[in-house]
């Protein structure tokens, strides 16, 4: 009776090809059986060694994503910063008649001049494009975080379910049925 025993990826999933009649029928043994031979002889295999997951590993796919989302934050950031400019405009400008002092004046003017309703029209489309800038950097920022989190979440469930397959059968015998999946399901979303 020669056995030859042929390893896959991982020691609970050993397959043993037989040659000769032994009466294990399809060449399948159970893994319990198996390594209790293995034990008493000497030949247990050396345990892998556990590998960390970190977070850095999950995102790393992600950075280009991550980066249109950072800079999309900070796009937000300036226009929260300029929202109340053009207010300070008409009011100190056009209702007021009080000289802008700074940079913000020599902008003005040589944009649009010392008409008064033609600031008032500059304060206007400023109005609507710190609103345009703040409503596009928003949409952007939340569709670029919303799908690193949905990505970094399917690739956590991905490594969790190939580690759960590759659990040894005595310990999947030992748990309920779904108490794997419905623990992982549940804790996932949390993590994120």
């Amino acid at each position: 009776m020669d056995l030859i025993i042929v390893f896959a990826a991982t020691y609970s999933s050993a397959r043993v090809l037989i040659s000769g009649s032994t009466g294990f029928g399809d060449g399948l043994i159970n893994p319990v059986i198996f390594n209790q031979h293995l034990n008493t002889t000497g030949m247990e295999p050396k345990p892998k060694k556990p590998t960390k997951l970190t977070i850095r590993e999950l995102l790393t796919p992600h950075v280009p994503a991550l980066a249109v989302g950072l800079i999309a934050v900070v796009g937000e950031g300036i226009a929260n910063l300029l929202e109340p400019w053009p207010l300070k405009i008409v009011l100190d400008g056009v209702l007021r008649s009080r000289p802008i002092h700074g940079w913000l004046n020599r902008l003005i003017q040589s944009t649009v001049g010392e008409d008064k309703v033609a600031v008032l029209k500059f304060a206007c489309v400023a109005v609507i494009g710190i609103a345009a800038l703040d409503a596009v950097s928003s949409y952007t920022e939340k569709y670029f975080t919303t799908s690193v989190a949905q990505w970094v979440t399917h690739d956590l469930r991905r490594i969790l379910y190939s580690h759960i397959q590759r659990l040894s059968l005595a310990y999947h015998d030992q748990k309920r049925s779904g108490d794997l999946l419905s623990g992982s399901n549940s804790c996932l979303p949390g993590l994120l």
